[in-house]
């Protein structure tokens, strides 16, 4: 019976010491409101929720229905697990006599509703605390960080209108985040991460929290090629902090990593990290002016694009690392706004391309351009000089389309390629027919090399189809002045050393290159040429007239007249002849011989294959004009006759 009794007694207080650890270890219940009080709008009056039992602190409370959506946590320093809408949700705004504390590190804040959901009570968040605007936006007011805090969108907007407290970092993981108000005060060590395609704003000054020079308080946006996130910046607001740019690649490449709109200023430092070698700021409206350390910090040149339609101003520094070698920018301006160099440290070595809009250097930033190898200036695009000049060095370029405005001095190894192009990344370049602009005066006494391009047999399309060079100032041309005429543009059978040239080279020829405006002076010529003789075919000269310079072509070449049924002008018809009759067998054509119409009746059928067929072989005097074709070949061309003919019968 004892031993009974103490066997009892055991099972008894085993059973008790399971309750207990039951009761410990048991997470919260989730309770939801359903406004149900004829009274008031308390979390701690039980009617307020479903099944008439107010939350305790370890509940998950959400919020549903369209009664008393106004709640007020009246409780001292209550603190819950989460806090979540529910998707049948109308828009709440909970308020609190005392600072929330939530304590779940997942799903901490959720508004699974379509509405805004608003939250004015402060609330404190444990670390790893996450915020979900899963489908719709959410609001919070002041916000006290327990450690590291992700925010999620899923397209959606979750704004902090209040203060952020705390030494932690955040993360934006998706959607947007907006900060409205100065947390210099209040976020003083806490680093911000832009992550994935999320979208940070910030709308006040100080919005992103105090500067301690450190990566401890750094806004950091992500890149690479699986990465796009960014920083905007509206209300005209000043952000002094450390800014990380994490390069762009692969579907990312063009994604802004800061977005400006109004007029904002950046302080602090701008710096790169490896992931690609793109980096992209955009004003939208209104002026960015960036008063960092911009610092290229890693092996090579990097890419960085201002873009908008709004403007940028550069007033700090640009340059890249001295202790890694090649270490630089290369700038490349886009969009319809602004960029102006207005810094006496912008020292960059890498290229710079001016692709939209204006990029204009003010005379505290003279140099600015000084190390840049290669300058171009696109269609459409204007690099204004005019404040101090553009002096081009020994190894510089200056080439594209667009309009400099201002005075260039070249010097003797200085190339000047219009029409020259690149493309927006300013990492391959392309020879092109162009017009470049020069709003001023142009020196090249010193001996600089004008590169010419004629990109289609033509005289009449000045930068189409060949290049040219407008001056609006005084243009000086010197004893070591050079001029190379460049054919590569044209198709190789098109160029006047092709064994057969064109016919085309058989006559003379003359293009305007220089046009200097009739109130200026223009001084000399062009001393030298190269590659401007061709044996057998003619030579090229310069000529001056006025204020023009012409480019002359003096013919000595008889080109034999065209082979009927030769498309490519070889002057032999094969099989790739006869596969350009078979291409348009039956449809109207322009391009006479080279479309397969030899009896120039703009239709290639049955008369073109007969008069192909009598002129088949090499009639470049190697072999014998009456080459006859091969069967198979002679089965092509009687096939493509009688294919015709049945169609001619039936009209």
């Amino acid at each position: 019976m004892q031993f009974l009794s103490r066997k009892w007694f055991l099972l008894v207080l085993l059973g008790f010491s399971s309750i207990l650890l039951t009761a410990l270890v048991a997470p919260g219940a989730v309770v939801v409101w359903d406004g149900g009080s004829m009274v008031d709008d308390y979390f701690t009056t039980a009617e307020n929720w479903v099944g008439d039992v107010a939350p305790a602190s370890t509940d998950d409370l959400q919020f549903d229905g369209d009664v008393r959506t106004n709640p007020v946590s009246d409780d001292v320093f209550p603190t819950y697990n989460s806090l979540a809408f529910n998707a049948t949700a109308s828009a709440f705004t909970v308020d609190s006599f005392d600072p929330i504390t939530l304590a779940a590190t997942t799903y901490t804040i959720v508004n699974n509703s379509a509405v805004l959901q608003t939250i004015n009570a402060p609330v404190a968040f444990a670390a790893g605390a996450q915020i979900r605007a899963t489908a719709g936006n959410l609001a919070l007011g002041n916000v006290t960080l327990g450690g590291a805090t992700r925010f999620y969108g899923d397209g959606f907007t979750t704004t902090i209108n209040g203060n952020l407290t705390g030494t932690s970092a955040i993360t934006t993981g998706s959607g947007t985040v907006v900060l409205t108000a100065d947390n210099t005060a209040t976020y003083t060590a806490g680093a911000i991460t832009i992550d994935n395609n999320s979208v940070l704003r910030l709308t006040a000054s100080g919005a992103a929290g105090a500067n301690d020079s450190t990566e401890a308080s750094m806004i950091y946006i992500t890149g690479a090629s699986t990465e796009g996130g960014t920083l905007e910046l509206e209300g005209g607001i000043t952000i002094d902090k450390w800014i990380k740019l994490q390069s762009r690649s692969g579907d990312y490449v063009d994604v802004s990593h800061i977005r400006s709109t109004g007029n904002n200023t950046l302080r602090g430092r701008i710096y790169t990290r490896a992931g690609g070698s793109n980096h992209n700021i955009e004003s939208v409206s209104g002026l960015l002016t960036i008063e960092s350390l911009f610092d290229q910090i890693l092996s090579g040149a990097r890419l960085v694009r201002f873009g908008g339609e709004g403007d940028i101003k550069i007033a700090g520094t640009m340059t890249g690392n001295s202790t890694i070698a090649d270490s630089s920018w290369r700038v490349g301006k886009i969009g319809a706004g602004t960029l102006t160099y207005d810094s006496s440290t912008i020292s960059y070595f890498g290229d710079t391309g001016v692709f939209g809009g204006t990029l204009e250097v003010t005379a505290t930033a003279g140099s600015a351009l000084a190390l840049s190898p290669k300058i171009t200036v696109a269609s459409g695009a204007t690099l204004d000089v005019s404040a101090t000049g553009l002096a081009l060095s020994d190894t510089q370029y200056l080439q594209g389309s667009g309009i400099v405005v201002g005075n260039v001095a070249a010097s003797s190894l200085t190339t000047i390629s219009p029409g020259t192009i690149s493309n927006a990344v300013v990492w391959e370049y392309t020879e092109a027919a162009g017009t470049l602009q020069v709003n001023g005066n142009l020196d090249l006494s010193a001996g600089a090399n004008v590169i010419w391009n004629l990109a289609a047999l033509s005289e009449a399309n000045p930068g189409t189809d060949f290049d040219t060079l407008t001056v609006s100032g005084d243009m000086t041309l010197g004893a070591t002045s050079t001029l190379t005429l460049d054919f590569a543009v044209l198709p190789e059978e098109l160029r006047p050393d092709y064994a057969t040239p064109d016919v085309f080279w058989g006559s003379d020829r003359s293009w305007k290159i220089v046009d200097v405006d009739d109130a200026a002076i223009l001084t000399g010529d062009f001393a030298t040429l190269v590659n401007d003789s061709f044996a057998g075919v003619g030579t090229f000269d310069t000529r001056v007239s006025g204020n023009e310079i012409f480019l002359d072509f003096d013919s000595v070449y008889n080109p034999l007249p065209p082979v009927p049924g030769d498309t490519d002008n070889n002057r032999i018809v094969n099989e790739l002849d006869a596969a350009k009759v078979a291409q348009n067998w039956g449809i109207s054509v322009t391009g006479g011989f080279a479309d397969g119409d030899f009896n120039d009746d703009d239709l290639v059928n049955a008369a073109d294959a007969a008069i192909q067929a009598a002129n088949w072989g090499d009639h470049t005097g190697s072999e014998s004009a009456s080459t006859v074709p091969e069967p198979g070949m002679i089965a092509l061309l009687l096939g493509l006759t009688l294919v015709v003919l049945p169609r001619r019968t039936g009209r």
